[in-house]
């Protein structure tokens, strides 16, 4: 025989899973708008085509939230001869796992893609070098690695 507190908490087992599944299933029917437009979060595709490499010394470093609530780690890049470049990197949390500083004043050898973002246009990293450490923030199909 069955008890009335078990019986409970059976029924809160089944209410929860079938929150998750009805959640899951929602996440699911968004994924082909991200696919659709070729990027995840509002950023643009990453485009292996495009690559540049881009090199110069750290003007300024910025930790801001991204849509998921990562706090993303971008600098600004300024070249030899005098331009300024906005450079998305990665997560500060990836950065810190990988024990990747960056602060003003750092060389650094960017290769990105140029990307829009809200009418900006800023250097996706696909890898870094600082000195002779070279770390790579998205795969060879320019997918985020963290």
């Amino acid at each position: 025989m069955r008890s009335a507190g078990n019986s409970r908490s059976q029924e809160r087992c089944r209410t929860f899973k079938c929150a998750v599944f009805v959640l899951a299933a929602l996440i699911g029917l968004s994924v082909p708008g991200w696919a659709a437009s070729g990027s995840l979060g509002g950023l643009p595709a990453y485009d292996l085509k495009a690559e540049v490499v881009v090199k110069g010394v750290v003007t300024e470093v910025t930790t801001h939230p991204d849509w998921m609530g990562w706090n993303g780690t971008s600098v600004t890049l300024q070249t030899r001869d005098g331009v300024s470049n906005r450079v998305m990197i990665a997560t500060a949390d990836f950065l810190k796992f990988l024990d990747f500083t960056i602060a003003q004043g750092d060389t650094l050898e960017v290769t990105g893609a140029w990307v829009t973002v809200e009418g900006s246009t800023v250097l996706l990293a696909r890898t870094v070098r600082k000195e002779r450490v070279v770390i790579s923030v998205r795969d060879p199909n320019g997918r985020p690695n963290w």
